[in-house]
């Protein structure tokens, strides 16, 4: 096995499992290994991106492009055309934009929270849409919008999480530019409100159509994570370490 795949799928593993996809595939009733194989090697491939981008501040247009190689090989062994390819990872390329857009002192303090991370959670929307795909029945026990509150909290979740990892790298964590920017006052208000939006909006939806067991159990996950996203904001903020944001060295490369 290739040793950068094998690191990668370190962080594979626990990232499906904090996704719900294997539950997903059971629930899509899946028992083909190669499938959830392909899946993780899909997802090793945007890693891959994802880390050449927070390692390297000047990127070169020809090391991005072996690596989108490789992303649309992954999607290749699924079956999906060339136009699929490009279509599907769409929000992909957008996300990178957004990264790519702080080496012209651009911030991601300009989008809102909810495109921000839309855009952000472009990883696990392709890997539910090709199990989607793969199982079009499933859609009759969980839609697939039925995860879109999920998705935006948990990404909240992972920049308030690594926000002290992001400062040693070329991340545009949200979190970590409204803190700098704006204050952690500032900061604590608008993800409060914000992750206490979504989980509302997600329960309102919820309670306007009749749901099943399965459905029921997504948004018990997401009012879950919700909570468990407004504990560790609090806890973050009230770490002496959060006051050495300004240190962060994206930072000193934007401003």
């Amino acid at each position: 096995m290739n040793p950068k795949f094998t690191a990668q799928k370190s962080k594979i593993d626990p990232l499906f499992k904090y996704r719900k996809i294997p539950w997903l595939l059971d629930l899509a009733n899946i028992k083909n290994q190669s499938f959830e194989k392909r899946l993780k090697k899909l997802q090793a491939a945007i890693y891959d991106l994802d880390s050449y981008l927070e390692a390297t501040w000047k990127t070169k247009q020809k090391d991005l492009k072996s690596y989108w190689i490789k992303i649309y090989e992954s999607l290749a062994a699924f079956g999906l055309s060339k136009k699929e390819q490009i279509e599907w990872t769409s929000q992909i390329r957008k996300y990178q934009e957004h990264e790519l857009s702080a080496r012209k002192k651009k911030t991601p303090l300009r989008f809102s929270l909810r495109h921000l991370y839309y855009y952000k959670s472009c990883d696990v929307k392709l890997t539910r849409r090709l199990i989607y795909r793969e199982a079009p029945g499933l859609a009759k026990l969980v839609k697939v919008t039925d995860w879109t509150a999920f998705d935006l909290i948990t990404e909240v979740n992972d920049d308030i999480q690594d926000v002290y990892e992001d400062m040693s790298i070329y991340n545009c964590n949200r979190f970590l530019f409204e803190i700098h920017k704006n204050g952690k006052r500032n900061a604590q208000k608008i993800f409060e409100s914000f992750i206490k939006e979504s989980m509302k909006a997600n329960r309102q939806r919820w309670q306007k159509r009749k749901i099943g067991n399965r459905a029921r159990q997504v948004d018990t996950w997401t009012q879950e994570i919700g909570e468990q996203t407004l504990a560790l904001l609090t806890k973050r903020l009230n770490q002496k370490k959060i006051n050495q944001i300004d240190t962060a060295i994206i930072l000193k490369k934007v401003y």
